[in-house]
């Protein structure tokens, strides 16, 4: 990167023409805009509600496939690993070894007037902390601005902190390798990747599952199943 010496800095200003606005033509697009607003919360509007239906009908049929999918021995950590984004927060040994206990991924919604929604992980035993489910409430107002989370806090076993064992093992400011386990911080209230992980992974995971393994495919279990019929 080149530094310019201060001394060698022109400021340049421009001005603004002088702009004649004729009052009825901005009336007129005044009120224009205000319909095009009122349109688009219009649709906004029956988007969520859309939303909401969408889930509400399909609340049982994702508790059931849940239940089908509790029996394929580590299928949530398969998925994940196949996915390119939450790969990366795979990439350690102990997060890769504590989501193989993983039993099951759940979303819900909190408020059917609001976005709110909560992510859960559940487990079954393992070496590395006790909880049997970790979950994170995503509390969001109806306008979408504003954001609070609950976690439930990691029980950590004694020296299995995997949060702490990427730090200490990457060393004081530098770069490290972050873990699944970091979004079910309290202090993180973005909810970007709870949404990513809901849309792109919680709706149809056996897409995630069929890239890993290829049992969907051809030569697969159900190859002769045509892919609009495996997934909704």
């Amino acid at each position: 990167m080149t530094v310019v010496p201060q001394q060698d800095i022109v400021e340049e200003t421009s001005e603004l023409p002088s702009l004649e606005v004729d009052v009825e033509t901005f009336k007129e697009l005044f009120q224009l805009q205000q319909s095009i607003d009122k349109i688009s919360s219009s649709f906004r509007s029956q988007i969520s509600q859309a939303d909401q239906l969408f889930r509400e009908k399909t609340k049982q049929v994702v508790k059931n496939r849940n239940s089908s999918l509790s029996r394929i021995p580590q299928f949530w950590a398969v998925v994940l690993q196949s996915h390119p984004i939450f790969s990366q927060f795979l990439l350690d040994e102990q997060t890769n070894d504590a989501m193989m206990s993983c039993t099951d991924i759940v979303f819900n919604d909190i408020d059917q007037d609001s976005p709110s929604f909560s992510m859960k992980f559940l487990f079954s035993e393992n070496p590395y902390f006790e909880n049997h489910s970790i979950e994170k409430k995503f509390m969001i107002s109806s306008d979408g601005n504003t954001v609070t989370v609950q976690a439930t806090p990691i029980l950590w076993k004694k020296d299995h902190n995997i949060i702490e064992n990427l730090i200490a093992e990457a060393g004081e400011g530098q770069e490290r390798l972050f873990s699944i386990f970091e979004l079910f911080d309290e202090q993180d209230i973005d909810p970007q990747f709870a949404f990513l992980l809901r849309e792109e992974v919680y709706l149809d995971p056996l897409r995630h599952f069929e890239d890993a393994t290829g049992l969907l495919g051809d030569g697969g279990l159900m190859g002769d199943i045509p892919r609009s019929q495996t997934s909704p």
